[in-house]
């Protein structure tokens, strides 16, 4: 649902002087050339002298420059209360015309709560506030998010068509004590609706089973995990596991949405077979379950049609004595899955289940047709104790496909560095001379080496 963009908004450039502790986003372009930026701090520090609201109130606001145009400055709804905003970010989403703004608002009572939540604005005006994470003591910062567009076919009124789906994937950190932990969490849109919730997972489940590092990791890359886009539509998430203190890289992938309709149309057939066919009759129960998966499965190759087909119905003819209808097709609808994240590109073939998981999502508000689950896997990619000399201040720079990385810091007169190996190690120490180029060039070059890996 949209509402229309509340009428609190300046004209023209207007920071164009004095002090400011707010702070901004950087600048995002959409599709149309309209340019966005979000701002975070107080009603008086972004809107100046204005009655509409207490000065210190803090807030959000938005500023859009249409192309051709002078800027126009909106109000967050949401924001103007007692809360605080903070860990905000913005995201422009081209291939719906919308800018997403996620932030982390903190409510004040006898505790304070912490918890993200989202909205969306195109030039119809503003969506309803989203809450996408649950309200936890621990404060949520250093935000990360990245945005994968995708389609998928299903059959609505008898007609295959084209659906669209985006995954919005966000990580951030949440400390404890002495303890930092590193979350992530998925939020699915499918054709432009929000499926209702979005789970939340700690993202030290993925590497529980290693052993602990003789390194601590450094604060700075304890609170503060990355966030990649990666070829194929695959996210890698970067973070220090809050026990073992080891580097480690989670690949994120949504599996093809056709394998979710594909799964849970077989549970329905399987059961509508069970009606007619005694269960414990298994050779002609696979054997017809097989059929049905073949011919529900034609949206994908024929050979992996045929090979989701055969090896459910195999599970089918092992599955134990005395199993009922309900109880096989769950576990047909269960195996479908997991096949095809073997053998749909989610990269998870001969891994262990320590080094994974499958998130399933199903629409809370299912539209017809469209009323089947959603799955992303995830799984450990490397891990990396990390090096013993590295100094405060470093930078962690990772590389478009997610799985290389650069740790470096300055020391007087120079910058030292070490890359990952393909071996799974650390390259020897190297240094840039500061002396010979500037620390912009020589940090610029570290950059670009990031991203030619």
């Amino acid at each position: 649902m949209l509402t229309r963009a509340p009428r609190l908004f300046i004209l023209g450039l207007f920071l164009a002087s004095g002090v400011w502790s707010a702070q901004s986003s950087p600048v995002a372009l959409g599709g149309d050339g309209a340019a966005y930026r979000l701002w975070t701090g107080t009603f008086g520090e972004i809107f100046g002298a204005n009655p509409a609201l207490p000065a210190e109130t803090p807030i959000l606001a938005l500023d859009v420059i249409p192309p051709g145009q002078g800027l126009q400055r909106y109000l967050v709804p949401g924001t103007e209360g007692a809360e605080s905003e903070s860990s905000a970010v913005l995201l422009n989403d081209p291939s719906s015309g919308s800018v997403h703004l996620i932030w982390n608002t903190r409510t004040y009572g006898n505790q304070t709560w912490s918890r993200f939540e989202m909205r969306s604005f195109t030039p119809a005006g503003w969506s309803a506030a989203t809450e996408i994470s649950g309200g936890t003591l621990t404060d949520k910062i250093n935000l990360q998010v990245a945005l994968v567009n995708d389609e998928f076919r299903a059959t609505l009124g008898e007609v295959e068509t084209r659906i669209p789906r985006r995954v919005l994937h966000l990580v951030w950190s949440e400390s404890s004590g002495a303890s930092t932990r590193s979350y992530y969490s998925p939020v699915v849109f499918v054709a432009g609706s929000y499926l209702g919730w979005n789970p939340v997972v700690a993202l030290d489940e993925l590497a529980s089973d290693e052993s602990i590092s003789a390194v601590a990791a450094p604060v700075e890359l304890q609170v503060a995990p990355r966030l990649v886009g990666t070829a194929g539509g695959k996210t890698t998430a970067v973070f220090v596991h809050s026990t073992t203190q080891r580097l480690v890289f989670a690949e994120i992938q949504a599996l093809p949405g056709e394998l979710g309709e594909l799964a849970e149309m077989a549970r329905g057939h399987i059961i509508a077979l069970t009606g007619t066919i005694d269960p414990d009759d298994r050779s002609t129960l696979a054997e017809m379950a097989r059929g049905h998966i073949v011919a529900l499965a034609s949206k994908f190759h024929s050979s992996a049609a045929g090979y989701l087909g055969g090896r459910t119905s195999d599970m089918l003819l092992a599955a134990p004595a005395g199993a009922d209808g309900a109880t096989l097709a769950e576990m047909a609808r269960g195996h479908i899955i997991a096949l095809g994240r073997e053998i749909l590109g989610a990269g998870l073939i001969n891994v262990s289940a320590t080094e994974g998981f499958l998130l399933e999502i199903p629409p809370l508000a299912p539209t017809a047709g469209l009323d089947f689950s959603h799955f992303l896997a995830a799984r450990r990619s490397a891990s990396l104790e990390l090096p013993a000399d590295i100094a405060p201040g470093q930078r962690l720079l990772t590389s478009i496909r997610g799985d290389l990385s650069i740790i470096a810091w300055e020391v007087p007169g120079q910058i030292l560095y070490r890359e990952t190996t393909v071996a799974g190690g650390w390259s020897e120490l190297r240094s840039i001379d500061l002396a010979q180029v500037s620390a912009d060039e020589a940090w610029g070059a570290l950059t670009r080496r990031a991203s030619d890996f």
